[in-house]
């Protein structure tokens, strides 16, 4: 699964982060959550971790260049 949308800034990197408690507490709090809607909010959820670990390896190499390689290598930068 790769998410096609990039965290460009730290603004954007809060955002996702409250979107995923949102997401997290609505999946384990709203039994009427089922199906296809909690598929779909389960992909989201998904692929915003995913975006938010690059956005992370993004900026700890560059904190730290000699991670740079380890990022690359598993494929996060």
């Amino acid at each position: 699964m790769t998410s096609k949308k990039r965290i460009k800034n730290d603004e954007q990197y809060e955002k996702a982060l409250k979107g995923l408690v949102d997401i997290a507490t609505a999946l384990e709090e709203d039994p009427s959550l089922r199906g296809e809607e909690r598929d779909r909010q389960m992909r989201i959820y998904d692929l915003t971790c995913e975006a938010v670990d690059v956005y992370k390896a993004e900026q700890y190499s560059k904190a730290f260049p000699a991670m740079k390689s380890m990022y690359e290598e598993l494929g996060l930068i």
